[in-house]
């Protein structure tokens, strides 16, 4: 019997050990490392679009037993130097603003709403006349929102191509706040800002008599121009029936808004983001229909592929149940999946097989056994009397080798004592051969044994 089936027992029990070792040893590593149970999100100003959606992230996360602090930057420059400093691991930026991050350091998790590019404008400081080109604001005073936000650099790009530039027009850079005022006070002739439409902002501007909203007759050619922007439909009174707000038809640009990551973000929560994203924004809104977003094509980020499978599972129904759990359930069973459950299995493979296993380790110990008996029966004719004394002795010591040292389990201990029959059979046939050798003259060194005796253990063997 060779090394490997002399200690396969010992050797499958040493492998299992080492498996359980390992699976356990990964799963607790990977419990020490669990993530900080507060987590930070950048956004635009308070009241903005973007902090009222990280505020509904908020209440989801609360839900799952994490906290979300919502931070506010000044804009999106700020956002993403915040971003790469690792002073938070999600922020929400401007769609058209992605094509211009480094994918080695950020990823998207997918666009997740329609940011309209508004253009408010004080009636009385165009006459009455309605704004429908962006040539028309040169000359004026036009809050364009403050350096490194989303609004200025969109505002500075499309009023430059418009031929309004700070040479010919007072372009102010105003926090939201005071541009609102002071737009609302008559103290400026236009606002431009980057904002959904739920923002408080744009909701009093909207509601505001003596503003008017511009419906872009140029808002095709912008698009063309600016891959990463669209043109969207705001109908007549779709966000006041009763007070008929907006009171006419206008088509706008839009940015679609991405949820951006730092690629070292935890794993668990960034399908956590993913889940939340689902929940408050699939329903669609008054410029989406439902399931336009979350959208994983609309972004200049690439969205790492692991993320794409869970996002469309969730899409399609197919849920992982850990996305019902709370945070810490499903960061868990996720690490229990990875570690211990194909662990579980290998091991349950053992165990059925273990029967196969242990019945070839208790076969190594008969079949070498046999397979001396057969080499010496096969021998038996050609034997002289040295060889046939030699064949007796090696027999002879088998037979006391299986009754001192060979250990079975007792199902096989039947196995054994016909292993003893053909031995002493074979013993028989040797002793036989040994008398007809004594019997022949010295000179002659072998004599054929009967035919009846050969390929008797394999007979008996057959019958056993």
């Amino acid at each position: 019997m060779g090394f490997f089936q002399r200690h396969l027992p010992i050797i499958v029990l040493i492998i299992a050990v080492l498996l359980i070792a390992l699976g356990v040893y990964g799963f607790v590593q990977t419990q020490r490392e669990l993530p900080a149970r507060d987590l930070t999100i950048l956004t635009d100003e308070q009241g903005s679009g973007y902090y009222q959606v990280a505020e509904r992230y908020r209440a989801i996360f609360a839900a799952r037993g994490l906290d979300l602090t919502v931070r506010t930057t000044t804009g999106a420059q700020e956002t993403l130097q915040l971003l790469a400093d690792g002073a938070a691991g999600i922020a929400l930026v401007p769609g058209f603003m992605t094509a211009q991050i480094d994918p080695r350091i950020y990823a998207s998790l997918g666009a997740l709403f329609d940011e309209p590019f508004w253009v408010f404008y004080n009636k009385h400081a165009f006459d009455g006349q309605p704004v429908r080109y962006l040539s028309q604001l040169q000359g004026k005073r036009i809050a364009v929102g403050l350096p490194g936000s989303g609004s200025q650099a969109l505002a500075l790009q499309l009023l430059g191509e418009s031929g309004v530039t700070a040479d010919n027009t007072t372009l102010l850079e105003l926090p939201r706040q005071a541009e609102t005022e002071q737009m609302l006070a008559g103290d400026l002739d236009a606002v431009l800002l980057l904002d959904a439409y739920q923002s408080e902002t744009v909701q009093a501007l909207l509601r505001a008599p003596a503003i008017g909203l511009a419906n872009l007759a140029q808002a095709d050619a912008y698009a063309a121009r600016q891959h990463a922007l669209k043109v969207v439909d705001l109908p007549e009174g779709i966000i006041d029936l009763a007070q008929n707000v907006p009171a006419e038809d206008a088509r706008l640009l839009a940015s679609a808004a991405n949820l951006v990551i730092r690629r070292d973000l935890n794993p668990t929560l960034a399908r956590s983001l993913i889940t939340a994203a689902m929940l408050v924004h699939s329903g669609g809104d008054y410029l989406a229909p439902p399931y336009t977003y979350p959208n994983l094509t609309a972004t200049g980020l690439p969205v790492p592929p692991d993320y794409v499978d869970y996002f469309n599972r969730l899409k399609n129904g197919d849920a992982p149940f850990t996305s019902t759990l709370s945070f810490w359930g499903a960061y868990s069973a996720e690490r229990f999946i990875f570690f211990l459950l194909p662990l579980i299995i290998l091991l349950g493979v053992l165990v059925l097989y273990f029967p196969a296993i242990w019945r070839f380790y208790m076969q190594g110990k008969l079949l070498p056994i046999y397979q001396e008996l057969r080499r010496v029966e096969i021998e038996l004719p050609q034997m002289d009397r040295a060889a046939t004394a030699a064949a007796i002795e090696r027999i002879n010591a088998l037979e006391e080798n299986i009754t001192q040292r060979v250990r079975v389990s007792a199902a096989y201990l039947p196995e054994v004592f016909h292993l003893r029959d053909h031995i002493r059979s074979v013993q028989a046939d040797l002793l036989n051969h040994q008398a007809r050798l004594e019997a022949l003259p010295p000179d002659d060194a072998v004599a054929a044994p009967p035919a009846r005796k050969t390929g008797r253990l394999r007979r008996r063997r057959r019958k056993g």
